[in-house]
């Protein structure tokens, strides 16, 4: 769902404390959030709230206060009210705010909170914006797209488990040569290249909060975690991006949950290599485990895993393995970006079960291997291709 909707903290978000006034910024911020056809409620846990406004010539559509929520800030009947008002979803309503209960209200409601760092920029939670303007082209470019996945798969493999797989782009980088080349720079060289005013760190991790929030998968998510890569336990360029979006939620993010216990061969490098047969189901299976220390985090829980790069599933499908052995009541699985390849999904054989928490090595013929069917949603390249080059423009 798209975001229609916004509630905004009043003092020293919108009005400047001491005098009274607006922020400088504020009004033009307010104007292009209308122009955009959001709904703007203004909450405030102070008296006055009304008056201040009108003195600061600001005109919400929505007044929030203790009179009319019957609760302080920090309870989600803040936004429960602001939904009931607007007659929107959790998912389709954003907070900004500068405090700690403005944090809290957004937290308990599972809504995301961005931080106005004009307030108190040293604040550590939220998404922080430096200034106004930034607050507004972050809704518009992230959070009210109403396509969010490029490629999907929602079946169930040979046992009758199910499987949730989704990608934001293509492996072309949505038909712009650069933004291909700087999804590869980043997730797999470590590089840092920027998207106008915006890292591309930034941007990917936007554009992917964004899917999640607006397709409502947080809401399903216990745990989040990333996929290794071929020689190591952890995602150095994705780690960060899931541990910081996992907070907005209350959700867990769950660093070195999968167990690299053996190099794996790299895809890329066998390609170039003409080595593609390498590439194969039991490259993964064989070479991950998962991590005792986090058995708690999986049984019983829902988890989603973030990749970078899919080709023909077999990293998700090992996670997913994993995971459904130990226990997980549901495993979604998400990526950057997928490749043009056929999709496999991987079942162990009628009777076949093994301890996913040691490092095992399957016999041939532990797994049956078929074909996926997916769904492919090209609109969804032109959403990514229009937001890259709007924000190259800023």
């Amino acid at each position: 769902m798209t975001v229609k909707a916004v509630i905004l903290d009043l003092d020293g978000t919108l009005i400047d404390e001491v005098s009274g006034k607006p922020v400088p910024g504020i009004e033009q911020m307010l104007e292009d959030l209308h122009k955009d056809d959001l709904k703007i409620a203004v909450a405030s846990n102070k008296s006055r709230a009304a008056r201040k406004l009108k003195q600061a010539g600001l005109e919400p559509d929505f007044l929030l206060t203790r009179s009319v929520v019957k609760e302080n800030k920090g309870s989600p009947k803040w936004v429960y009210k602001a939904c009931e008002a607007f007659s929107v979803e959790s998912n389709e309503l954003l907070i900004l705010g500068d405090s700690d209960l403005d944090m809290r209200t957004a937290v308990n409601a599972r809504v995301i909170y961005f931080h106005a760092g004009w307030s108190k920029p040293s604040y550590r939670y939220g998404i922080l914006v430096r200034e106004p303007w930034v607050f507004r082209v972050m809704v518009r470019e992230f959070f009210m797209k109403s396509i969010y996945w490029y490629w999907w798969l929602q079946n169930r493999d040979s046992a009758g488990r199910p499987i949730a797989a989704r990608a934001m782009v293509d492996s072309r980088g949505a038909g712009i040569d650069v933004f291909q080349n700087d999804l590869v720079q980043f997730l797999k060289e470590g590089g840092s290249p920027r998207v106008g005013r915006f890292s591309l760190r930034g941007f990917v991790m936007l554009h992917l909060l964004g899917s999640i929030y607006g397709s409502g998968l947080y809401r399903r998510a216990d745990t989040w975690t990333t996929y290794p890569g071929s020689g190591s336990d952890a995602n150095a360029a994705l780690g960060p991006i899931l541990f910081y979006a996992s907070r907005l939620f209350r959700d867990r993010y769950v660093d070195y949950l999968f167990i690299r216990h053996r190099h794996a061969v790299d895809s890329g490098e066998a390609r170039r290599r003409g080595e593609r047969h390498l590439i194969d189901f039991p490259n993964q299976i064989n070479t991950v485990h998962l991590n005792e220390q986090h058995r708690s985090a999986v049984e019983d829980k829902a988890i989603l895993v973030v990749d970078d790069f899919e080709t023909e599933g077999y990293s998700m499908e090992c996670a997913r393995n994993l995971l459904l052995e130990a226990g997980a009541s549901e495993v979604m699985c998400v990526s950057i970006s997928k490749y043009r390849k056929p999709r496999f999904l991987l079942t162990p054989a009628d009777g076949y079960t093994w301890d996913p928490f040691v490092p095992v090595t399957h016999a041939p013929g532990a797994f049956d291997q078929r074909y996926a069917h997916e769904t492919r949603n090209n609109a969804a390249l032109g959403v990514i291709r229009q937001s890259y080059q709007r924000l190259k423009r800023t």
